[in-house]
């Protein structure tokens, strides 16, 4: 364990004031610290200091026992150093502030986090050859915070505890949970139901029927929920956003919006509609009243992006969803783009653009009379104004709204305001997919993970399709093909998926989640719940099961039993698994079941397993399943 004491002494501020860097004692600016837990401590921002100036706090932590990184923002980059010294900013509508460094094995060395997931702040870890330590910084209120904008009391947390890096992300989480002025949006049972998405199946050419007849199939597959995205409103097909903004039914694909809604209503299917929030075409009639209201132009949508700063545009959007909810029966929203309102593209047409990720800037050049306006200064903070007067309107009429949220606006702010959080698009890359919807999991807690729509190509083999299923195990599955057009195998494929997902979905999406070697991109992942143990693995390796029931802490007695189910799932293009039986597992008796990618039985027997490693014949993709009966006396 770090020692904290030395940790503290390498901590340092500087502040800017009047374009002058000034560095100041770290107990000029922070109050304590306070030891909340055993190796966990806080430091509190003192009030004077939330005037918001602009301030870099930094702090060495010696490589020792240090070999990699995680951060919501990381995709596949693993190693030390998190970008240099730019690092990633996180704020309400994308990332999260918290970076674990952790050992080979999984093991936190430091993980560290602000309290405040609202306001921008970056977070940079640095390899410094000259001590061979990495230097941590976290850049405070350095983006265009206007002034008299107050900030929320807030603290710095370090976690140097020995435990399962996952633990220390997940207890991060929690934190956050706890310091929110608003609760996670309560979750209906239908947002942990699979999903059927019409956007890589149709993209915008689509119809009701057409989409009536893919969610009869769907609802047969075991599909309860279908997302209509992008087309809905539109009869433009060229797939920018030119024609996004008024949000009204295009009549040639959808004649009756209400009466295709309750079409699938009776087929026992629940219907969320896609919007994309920022956006108004430079083709639509609303264009002209919202032109001078936007915070920049994507030239290449063709659409501007709104300036929520702005009451009445706010007010619009409030009344188009809840027009939409309540007259077309809608059971939910997908709310897209929402990190667009501080994207790196956005391009001011009212003046400059910031240094931090193309926010715009806030001395524009809008008049003094649109200016005043504004009922907000920052942009961010009209973001969370507007998410929060929308949960409570449609509270107030459909309490068990959907709200998909897509990464990377799945921050522990957006808890507030979405029930739904999904990886961002990555078609045909499994295991993009994998990655993606297991780093949203370690901060999501009881938010259910949605997979990006799982697609492939029609002559694939069946084993390739059962991966892209397989990659995302742990999230609740979204698909976008056109059933009607699979082949036999490639159906069975995917009812086989989705009924083996359905049967254990209370421990993979409940279970305890140890995601092993985020380094190595998840090459293991078990969960396991009181009852059942289901691991995944990604590659060839040795499975070890769990020798107590934390699986981290040996006994001389015997379980009675661990757990009553253990599931082993072959992600690999290899036909076996070895597992380690640790010794007090030995004489393991139950039932074994082998079952292939589509569905088949290939083995049904009654095994004895003792301590040493033990060869599964399971087929590539296919699944093992032992229903545990007793224990037997060891046999040689």
């Amino acid at each position: 364990m770090l020692d904290i004491g030395q940790l503290q002494q390498s901590f340092r501020v500087r502040l800017e004031r009047g374009g002058d860097i000034h560095e100041v004692p770290f107990s000029a600016v922070f109050s304590g610290p306070v030891q909340v837990d055993d190796g966990v401590f806080e430091w509190a921002l003192r009030s004077e200091m939330e005037t918001l100036e602009p301030m870099e706090v930094l702090w060495e932590v010696p490589c020792i026992d240090l070999q990699a990184l995680w951060f919501p923002a990381a995709g596949r980059r693993r190693s030390l150093d998190l970008n240099g010294s730019q690092g990633f900013t996180a704020r309400l509508t994308s990332h999260a502030p918290v970076v674990c460094m952790h050992r080979a094995d999984g093991q936190n060395r430091l993980t560290f986090a602000w309290s405040d997931a609202t306001l921008p702040v970056t977070l940079c870890a640095e390899v410094h050859e000259e001590t061979a330590s990495v230097q941590c910084v976290l850049k405070l209120f350095s983006t265009d915070v206007p002034s008299g904008v107050s900030g929320k009391p807030s603290m710095l947390r370090l976690d140097v505890r020995s435990v399962f890096y996952a633990e220390a992300i997940a207890d991060v989480a929690s934190w956050w949970r706890v310091h929110a002025t608003r609760p996670p949006l309560s979750v209906p049972a239908s947002a942990r139901l699979p999903v059927y998405s019409t956007w890589y199946s149709f993209h915008q050419p689509l119809t009701d029927s057409e989409v009536e007849r893919q969610c009869e199939l769907a609802k047969d597959m075991g599909f309860q929920v279908v997302i209509v995205d992008d087309g809905w409103q539109t009869s433009n097909a060229e797939r920018g956003y030119a024609y996004c903004g008024d949000w009204d039914v295009c009549l040639e694909k959808i004649p009756d919006m209400r009466a295709h809604v309750d079409r699938i209503h009776q087929m026992g299917m629940k219907y969320v509609l896609w919007f994309a929030v920022p956006f108004v075409g430079k083709q639509s009639k609303v264009w002209a009243r919202f032109q001078d209201k936007l915070l920049g132009v994507r030239e290449e949508l063709g659409a501007g992006v709104l300036d929520v700063r702005y009451p009445d545009v706010r007010e619009y959007l409030l009344e188009t969803y809840v027009h939409a909810v309540t007259e077309f029966g809608l059971d939910g929203l997908k709310l897209d783009f929402v990190d667009t309102f501080s994207s790196q593209r956005v391009r001011s047409i009212q003046g400059g653009v910031s240094a931090h990720e193309g926010v715009p800037s806030l001395s524009d050049d809008a008049s003094e009379p649109r200016r005043a306006q504004r009922d907000e200064q920052s942009v961010v903070l009209a973001v969370e104004a507007l998410f929060a007067e929308l949960v409570d309107r449609l509270g107030a009429v459909r309490p068990d709204l959907l709200v998909e949220f897509r990464q990377s606006y799945v921050g522990p702010g957006m808890r507030a305001f979405g029930n739904m959080f999904r990886a961002v698009d990555c078609p045909e890359d499994g295991m993009e997919n994998r990655v993606r919807t297991l780093d949203v999991r370690l901060l999501a807690e009881h938010t259910p993970v949605h997979s990006d729509m799982v697609m492939w190509h029609f002559d694939d083999s069946e084993q390739s399709v059962a991966l892209q299923f397989l990659q995302v195990l742990f999230a609740v599955p979204q698909v976008s093909v056109r059933l009607d057009e699979l082949n036999s195998r490639h159906e069975k494929v995917v009812r086989h998926c989705i009924a083996f997902w359905r049967q254990h979905r209370t421990v993979l999406l409940e279970g305890q989640l140890r995601p092993y070697h985020p380094e190595l991109l998840y090459p293991l992942v078990v969960a396991k719940t009181r009852e059942e143990w289901l691991c995944v693995a990604y590659a060839p390796m040795v499975i070890p099961l769990p020798d107590s029931a934390d699986g981290t802490v040996s006994r001389a007695d015997r379980p009675n039993p661990l757990h009553e189910r253990y599931v082993f799932v072959n992600g690999t293009f290899q036909d076996a698994m070895v597992v380690e039986i640790p010794e007090n597992l030995t004489g393991l008796c139950g039932r074994l079941t082998v079952v292939d990618c589509v569905g088949d039985i290939c083995l049904r027997e009654t095994v004895v397993w003792n301590a040493g490693l033990v060869k599964l014949h399971i087929p590539s993709m296919g699944t093992a399943e032992l229903e545990v009966d007793v224990y037997e006396e060891s046999r040689d």
